[in-house]
């Protein structure tokens, strides 16, 4: 080989050495429309059945489920700006895996259905019971892909499994003392209580009838609301939220006014779930059903909406209590 040709060689790998590649992320309306899925689906699914005994009730049991919520939305708090320099699928991939969200899910639904109604003896199989988990890792695993590119996502997982990890037991110390944060129902039950009543009088013949049992339990119309079904949680968990926020962003964040922000948030979600009993229990006025009133209180839903709420206002009022930085560049080196 000539010195020209080992010249040209070294230049061509210089050249390819250099060469810079587009990352094209996935769109927000992309992202947005698999966020309002992945809410659906979860709220049918807490809708359709509530498992009282076997082993079903610790899978299917609302803490998995806050858990579940919690280290989606404080794993996209710590680095979900990451995330969105994952390659976006190709457009036949998204909508190939659109199609095998939704039939996975139909399939998963009707089969959580079943063993709501299949009794303890099959309802409790160890082969039902350990599956069933599987099926909710492929729905939540065939949305992300919806999106994101598969080798795109394995890269990310392997840089950021520490702070997929950090969330996680942030979400398991949080579920751990929800028995305790439910308990504030008894300092807050009165006032919430009043709230409702206040939205219901006008919509009433009668008075809307108000009688406080005890602290931890406010019989509201047709409706005793008790702490398992008053979301506290839900109030708590926003501040959860917020200060793993200001901590993943503590050097280019405003600390008074994310203090603020969450005093002011909390006062409003407060006077949200006022309008949510109130909801509740017209609904039940409404249908004079009592046990769709337990079931609505009961269900996930309003977390769902509580927690979706929570990350709202706080990437709303994000300019206000974070200083700006530069943006992040959306090009890799190849």
């Amino acid at each position: 080989m000539s010195s020209s040709e080992v010249s040209a060689g070294e230049q061509s790998l210089s050249q390819a050495g250099n060469c810079r590649v587009t990352v094209r992320p996935p769109t927000s309306g992309w992202i947005a429309s698999v966020v309002l899925l992945l809410l659906i689906e979860l709220c049918l699914l807490t809708a359709v059945a509530e498992f009282s005994r076997g082993r079903m009730s610790y899978l299917a049991s609302p803490r998995v489920a806050t858990f579940v919520l919690m280290t989606a939305v404080l794993t996209l708090v710590i680095c979900g700006g990451e995330l969105r320099q994952v390659g976006r699928a190709g457009n036949r991939a998204r909508w190939f895996f659109l199609t095998t969200n939704v039939v996975i899910f139909a399939l998963f639904f009707l089969w959580t259905d079943w063993l709501a109604g299949a009794g303890l003896h099959i309802g409790n199989a160890l082969a039902s019971t350990w599956a069933w988990p599987l099926g909710g890792l492929l729905v939540g695993a065939t949305a992300l892909l919806i999106c994101f590119s598969f080798r795109g996502l394995v890269a990310w997982l392997r840089d950021h499994w520490h702070h997929v990890a950090a969330a996680a037991i942030i979400s398991v110390t949080f579920v751990m003392y929800i028995h305790g944060i439910q308990r504030l129902w008894g300092v807050t039950s009165s006032s919430t209580a009043g709230i409702a009543q206040t939205v219901l009088q006008p919509f009433q013949q009668g008075d809307v009838r108000r009688y406080q049992i005890d602290p931890y339990n406010v019989l509201l119309g047709r409706l005793r609301v008790t702490q398992y079904c008053a979301e506290m949680e839900s109030l708590v968990a926003f501040w959860v939220v917020g200060l793993t926020m200001l901590a993943a962003y503590w050097r280019s964040s405003r600390w008074i006014r994310m203090l603020a922000v969450l005093i002011v948030g909390t006062g409003l979600m407060y006077l949200i779930n006022g309008l949510r009993l109130a909801a509740i229990v017209g609904a039940a006025e409404l249908t004079t059903d009592a046990q769709l009133a337990v079931h609505l209180a009961h269900s996930r839903i309003s977390g769902v909406l509580f927690l979706a709420l929570s990350v709202l206002l706080l990437r709303v009022t994000r300019r206000w209590w974070r200083r700006s930085e530069a943006p992040t560049s959306t090009v890799a080196e190849a």
